[in-house]
């Protein structure tokens, strides 16, 4: 169970570290309103990412692991 847990918590770090890339990639864009959405709105960056797949590939796949590591955590009761 605290195996579980630990990987639970660690994708969704990792997550949250591709959330700041793609807001990091939103700036460097130009996209202000794109970058602070992805910053403080999950839900923005797996947009923007999938929006931009091809420049924002990797930390989408980290938003995607993240998620993943979201839904082990609501499971596992935390």
């Amino acid at each position: 169970m605290r195996l579980m847990f630990l990987i639970a918590l660690l994708l969704a770090i990792l997550g949250f570290a591709g959330a700041i890339w793609t807001g990091i990639i939103a700036f460097q864009e130009g996209e202000t309103l794109w970058a602070f959405g992805s910053v403080f709105l999950f839900p923005v960056a797996l947009i923007y990412g999938f929006k931009n797949f091809e420049i924002c590939r990797a930390p989408t796949i980290m938003l995607l692991l993240g998620l993943g590591g979201r839904v082990l955590l609501r499971m596992s009761g935390v």
